[in-house]
């Protein structure tokens, strides 16, 4: 018996207040056509809006829902058509407005009819943002110093309802028309872009133009793209598509390896899955203010300036890293354009995706890079590190567990991105050219649609593939957490055990442990890989009479936990191979078993010492990705431990363990060496910095002074937090001097190192610099901030400073910025139950609980690093005789 009154059938109360999707009541968009005539000088908008809707229920209802935000609507008419094209009023009762939902809810007095479509037109006007999100707006100076203003949107996850009304969730898939009318002749110079390439352009009696766009393809509300600005280009027209690049005046010659790129990997994947990219042009845009690295945009991808350009000053590391974004955000152009996430939850279809396919475009398209040794210190190690908590969350939650924005850009983290890219990684390894063809049964079944992790899966069995390779497989997407695997050898037979990984134990004590269908691999004592193993059980034996090293090339998303005897084997073995130039273990073998024993070290299962002692192994290593996973190691255990007394030790064994290759290296750039020696010099004059070797800084010192526009730009950095150690309270004017005379991106440079000085003055006028000077992006002064708290004398400088300064970080910075990287980067290093208690208190009330919940959780872990790990490191180093240099062990 249905209970419901008429009036809660045809027009029912929210199930879920912060969602239009799954509630049974709403319409479905088929068309938004928009006309939008900004005013750049006084940042505001007035639009006009005629969206097609469908009652897509099998009931008639009489209202229906949409979203807005900070939108001043100012008309609303509905209107029916009949098939000959006859309009019909379709009388409008109520608009009501939900400030916390930011939902529209517009009531009829007549019945919508199913399936039947019905035209809301709707006169509004709004505010060109400053924070960027939603239609915002940016300023940037040419060349010649010459400022210019632009007007562009940020509309991922969920502003778009900030510039048109709309149904803003990605669901709610429909096409877009746009006009845009730049009224007076201020605008005579400026270009428009849209999604799609325009298709009319009339030009204003006073000066100013209207421009028309074609209709897109069927996509998600927040792909919606509009950028208005006095911009360059660069094209190339490859198989019947014009590819641009657009970029600040006077800069589209930066864009040459960008254009160069584009076309060949938009091809790669056209080739890799058998799918067309639909749209008739791409334009890549170089923007000067950006809160995220790029975005993908259907047709109109948009980028920081930084991640699309290439300077005098562009690192190797940089150019690598503007390859594989570019490969990123074309990548996207399937995978959550063509195929859209059905709701935030699944993420990870658009977001692990393109982090792991942009490592194979690269690696096709130009072999210049080792991305896939890369990928393990890059991408792999740190979402081993995150997931390792006892609270990680799955790649895809429960979809009720998503619902605010705050929820939805928690869901921008390391998990879906790195952890995402390496389940995918580990399951191409297993699968081969199975995996691909999963891959294009998942996109081919929801073209223009949406997808989730149920439907993903369910592409799996197109395949046919045995149980023992899929049984537990969802569990590596749906279950937090990963396994390690206890090794046990006898008479050339292996037996592995696997249990959660977790680095320090819930305070529950319970230890949640699903089973995964872990492929096993592992690297025989002839250096090759063995076959794949699918272990869906608790153990699995197996015959291994070459036995060496578990999880062969790092392919595989566990740990591996060795005997004693095992890992002295594997010492003796890396350290004979490195210090007699031989055969053996690859780069990534050896990256992946430095961060094994250090974690494993770390989560109490083998003694610290053991680890540190392991390390030394590495003293002759030439391989940044390698040095890149102890350094990381090598830092976490330094900053916890800065201030207590045995830090002296811990200094000095980080010096002797990088000396060698420091002295190997030396502190000048030779333009022939390989970009890995190039980056690799980079990073270790930086932990001589650091650890304060005084010859070192010296010599940077000595650089600096000679003539600082010869430091290569690799070495930077370097020089720059030399400089700033070296020269104390005179430091800050010296390099601001210099602040002025370089290019952007040196500039942040200039403010990273000014982080790394001993005195205190110097640190917060850098503080002060950031929010005040006017010359620090929003998007770039977190990352100054949060970079200041890892200095000698930062951690709680920083954190006082933030405190004082809340409300005016707050004004000055996209919230969203704050919560997602500020606070955890700040609080990241404290390792004191007062500061736990500390920071929740006032956090509490002034950031979103999943900030709040990451920021917490890395300072237990800390809590129990201390706790655990120093007397065993204080004694191993003493032993060793760190206590003071010279060192003899």
């Amino acid at each position: 018996m249905n209970t419901k009154t008429e009036y809660e059938q045809l027009c029912p109360t929210d199930k879920n207040p912060y969602r239009l999707y799954p509630n049974n009541f709403n319409v479905t968009p088929i068309l938004y056509d928009f006309s939008l005539a900004p005013d750049l000088q006084k940042n505001t908008f007035e639009g006009n809006m005629t969206m097609t809707v469908q009652n897509g229920n099998d009931y008639e209802i009489k209202c229906m829902f949409f979203n807005g935000e900070e939108l001043n609507i100012h008309e609303v008419t509905v209107y029916s058509m009949d098939a000959e094209k006859n309009k019909y009023d379709f009388p409008v009762k109520s608009l009501t407005y939900n400030i916390e939902t930011l939902q529209y809810r517009l009531e009829f007095y007549n019945k919508m009819h199913t399936w039947e479509p019905y035209y809301v037109h709707i006169r509004y006007s709004g505010k060109i943002r400053t924070d960027l999100r939603g239609l915002y707006a940016s300023t940037y100076k040419d060349k010649l110093g010459n400022s210019h203003k632009m007007a562009l949107t940020q509309f991922e996850s969920a502003d778009a309802r900030n510039m048109i009304p709309c149904l803003d969730e990605p669901k709610f898939k429909a096409k877009f028309k746009a006009t845009i009318r730049m009224e007076g002749s201020l605008y005579n110079d400026y270009t428009v872009l849209f999604n799609m390439p325009s298709t009319k352009k009339e030009a204003l009696p006073n000066g100013g133009f209207v421009i028309e766009f074609e209709e897109t393809p069927k996509m998600s509300s927040y792909l919606l793209a509009l950028v208005i600005g006095e911009l360059d280009s660069i094209s190339i027209t490859q198989n019947n598509r014009k590819y641009s690049i657009w970029a600040p005046v006077n800069q589209a010659n930066e864009a040459a390896y960008a254009l160069s790129i584009t076309p060949n990997i938009t091809e790669y994947y056209e080739n890799l899955f058998g799918i067309d990219y639909p749209l008739p042009k791409m334009d890549l845009v170089a923007i000067p203010d950006f809160r995220a690295g790029a975005m993908e945009n259907w047709g109109l991808i948009t980028f920081r300036a930084a991640y699309l350009l290439l300077t005098g000053d562009t690192t190797t590391s940089v150019k690598q890293y503007i390859a594989l974004v570019i490969a990123h955000e074309i990548m996207h152009q399937w995978s959550g354009n063509l195929v859209s996430p059905s709701w935030w939850n699944n993420l990870w279809l658009s977001e692990s995706f393109a982090a792991f396919f942009e490592y194979r475009a690269v690696a096709a398209v130009d072999n210049s890079f080792q991305v896939w040794d890369a990928f393990v210190s890059d991408t792999w190690a740190p979402s081993m590190s995150v997931d390792a908590f006892p609270n990680s969350r799955a790649i895809s939650p429960n979809e009720d567990d998503v619902n605010t924005v705050d929820e939805i850009e928690a869901m921008f983290d390391t998990i879906t991105y790195s952890k995402g890219a390496s389940i995918l990684r580990m399951f191409l390894s297993a699968y081969g050219d199975n995996f691909d063809k999963w891959i294009t049964a998942h996109f081919k079944q929801s073209l223009y649609s949406t997808a989730n992790t149920s439907t993903f899966f369910s592409a799996l069995s197109t395949l046919d593939l045995p149980e023992e390779q899929t049984k537990h497989l969802s569990n590596w997407i749906l279950h937090g957490g990963y396994p390690y695997i206890t090794v046990e050898e006898s008479n050339g037979k292996c037996v592995f055990t696997q249990e959660r990984f977790l680095t320090h134990e819930p305070p529950s004590g319970a230890r949640s442990s699903p089973l995964w269908n872990v492929p096993i691999t592992y690297t025989t004592t002839n250096f090759v890989s063995s076959k794949t193993f699918f272990m869906s059980d608790r153990t699995l034996t197996i015959d291994c009479p070459n036995f060496l090293k578990l999880n062969s090339e790092s392919l595989g998303f566990y740990r591996a936990r060795y005997t004693p005897e095992r890992i002295s084997t594997l010492r003796s073995l890396v350290k004979n191979q490195l210090e007699n130039n031989l055969n053996g273990l690859s780069e990534s073998d050896r990256a992946n078993l430095a961060d094994d024993i250090f974690s494993m070290a770390r989560a109490g299962f083998i003694n610290f010492g053991d680890a540190l002692s392991f390390a030394l192994a590495f003293q002759q290593e030439k391989s940044y990705v390698v040095w890149k996973i102890i350094i990381g190691h090598v830092h976490y255990m330094a900053s916890i431990l800065q201030s207590e007394s045995v830090y002296r030790s811990v200094r000095f064994y980080a010096l002797d363990l990088f000396r060698h290759i420091s002295n190997d290296l030396g502190t000048v750039e030779i333009a022939s060496e390989t970009n890995e020696r190039k980056s690799l010099r980079g990073a270790i004059l930086r932990q001589m910095v650091f650890f304060e070797d005084s010859s070192v800084i010296d010599t940077l010192n000595s650089n600096f002074d000679a003539n600082y526009t010869l430091i290569a730009p690799n070495l930077r950095l370097a020089h720059y937090e030399a400089v700033a150690m070296r020269r104390g309270a005179t430091a800050y004017d010296l390099l601001m001097d210099v602040f002025d005379h370089v290019s952007e991106s040196d500039q942040k440079n200039i403010l990273y190192g000014l982080t790394q000085t001993r005195e205190a003055h110097v640190l917060k006028s850098t503080l002060e610099f950031v929010m005040e000077s006017g010359k620090v992006r929003s998007q770039d002064g977190a990352y100054v901030i949060r970079q200041a708290s890892r200095s000698s004398i930062g951690a709680d400088l920083t954190w006082d400073w933030v405190r004082e300064n809340f409300q005016r970080i707050v004004w000055t910075f996209n919230s969203r910025i704050i919560s997602g990287r500020l606070v955890p980067g700040v609080t990241s290093r404290f390792s004191s139950s007062i500061r736990y208690s500390e920071v929740e208190s006032f956090l509490s009330s002034r950031t979103p609980a999943v900030a709040l919940a990451v920021a917490l959780e890395q300072i237990s872990e800390n809590i129990h690093f201390k706790a655990y790990n120093m007397r065993d490191l204080s004694s191993w180093l003493s032993l060793h005789n760190y206590d003071s240099p010279p060192f003899s062990h």
